[in-house]
């Protein structure tokens, strides 16, 4: 018996589905990438999309998701290879079918660092500590954790007060429709976030969530110097707050808490009942922040590493 790898197609979609729905029965937290992602997000190529049979029948599937590092960024940023893969649960080929899924990721990484200037490389996988199949194999190849990712929540049955923006700025409603206010977007969020490798189709990915938007302050001349872009989960009435910065330039001022006003009043008014958003635990400041206005940790993220030129 085998595990055969094929290129992904859309027309497998439905048998992905299925896989995903009998894992996320006991394992609510796994993502929604068939019943989602596959479809919605341009950052997910067809190229680098797998699936796993077994006598032809559906087994797993898997996806690479490749952040470049940006060439003017200093040697210790490595390109990052955001990967994930799934198995149908209770079967006795599970962990044979997770890796032959590594394996064919693995090659398909090997061809597209290839085609990038040449700097250190590292795998990473991210999940809730609940998702225990694909986080105890991946550590069984030598991946460490690296990192862990708050979940934090703040129900909107709490009152809570937000300071203005100082004087000299104003809000508003940042559509980001044209090439230049994108442009924009990318270089304020690698200015905020130095280690990220943000692109444009990230960002498009982010504007097609439901109920996107956006609230930017900006000086007189229209600078744009911090953000808060938000969107809501239709069907659990609760907001996410999908990306907060300031300008290194306005931090201390109050304007990221004036942002979280604009931004939580918005989820309110759509009829959110509740507002989420992830915090790495290395960020202290933001971290105080949100526990100061009244969100509470849910649940814990866990970012899994290694470099992409160790052999297994």
């Amino acid at each position: 018996m085998s595990v055969v790898i094929k290129p992904f197609e859309i027309g497998m979609l439905e048998s992905l589905k299925y896989i995903e729905n009998r894992v996320r029965e006991s394992e609510s937290d796994f993502p929604s990438w068939a019943n989602w992602a596959y479809l919605n997000n341009p950052e997910l190529k067809k190229s680098n999309m797998f699936v796993a049979l077994i006598d032809n029948e559906f087994k797993g599937y898997g996806h690479l998701l490749p952040r470049p590092a940006f060439d003017d960024d200093p040697p210790k940023v490595a390109h990052t290879l955001y990967f994930d893969f799934n198995v149908l649960p209770d079967i006795p080929e599970s962990r044979m079918v997770l890796k032959a899924l590594y394996t064919a990721l693995h090659k398909r990484g090997q061809e597209l660092l290839a085609e990038l200037p040449s700097r250190q490389a590292e795998w990473c996988i991210q999940h809730y500590g609940s998702v225990k199949r694909q986080l105890d194999f991946v550590q069984s190849l030598g991946f460490k954790k690296i990192e862990s990712y708050m979940l934090l929540e703040r129900s909107f049955e709490q009152s809570v007060s937000y300071n203005a923006l100082p004087e000299e700025l104003s809000l508003f409603q940042w559509e980001m429709d044209t090439q230049q206010d994108q442009n924009t977007f990318l270089e304020l969020e690698k200015l905020c976030f130095p280690e990220e490798t943000p692109t444009l189709d990230k960002l498009s990915a982010l504007k097609g969530l439901p109920a996107w938007r956006t609230y930017a302050a900006a000086e007189s001349d229209g600078t744009v110097v911090g953000l808060i872009m938000v969107h809501m989960d239709l069907n659990r009435k609760k907001g996410y707050i999908d990306d907060l910065f300031t300008v290194p330039a306005y931090r201390s001022r109050g304007v990221a808490r004036a942002l979280l006003g604009a931004g939580i009043q918005y989820l309110s008014d759509l009829g959110s009942i509740a507002v989420q958003l992830h915090v790495s635990d290395s960020n202290l400041s933001a971290f105080r922040l949100y526990r100061q206005i009244g969100f509470e940790i849910i649940k814990e993220q866990l970012e899994f590493r290694k470099s992409f030129a160790e052999q297994e």
